[in-house]
């Protein structure tokens, strides 16, 4: 999800290549609940269907462009 740079921070990067870096950021979030995994879930099995959820996103977005 892409975000705004704040305008104090924007004009403070006096750097070109920083403020681009600072444009480029995003973040990808894969989101799951215990209930959804049914049982008693470890934590390794609840970032694992994160992480493919995340994965899968990011694929459907990248083939959407």
């Amino acid at each position: 999800m892409p975000f705004s740079v704040d305008p104090e921070l924007a004009h403070a990067a006096a750097d070109p290549h920083a403020l681009h870096a600072l444009e480029a950021v995003s973040v990808s979030l894969g989101v799951v609940s215990t209930a959804e995994l049914g049982g008693d879930p470890t934590a390794e099995a609840l970032l694992h269907e994160a992480d493919q959820r995340m994965y899968a996103t990011k694929r459907a977005r990248q083939s959407a462009r």
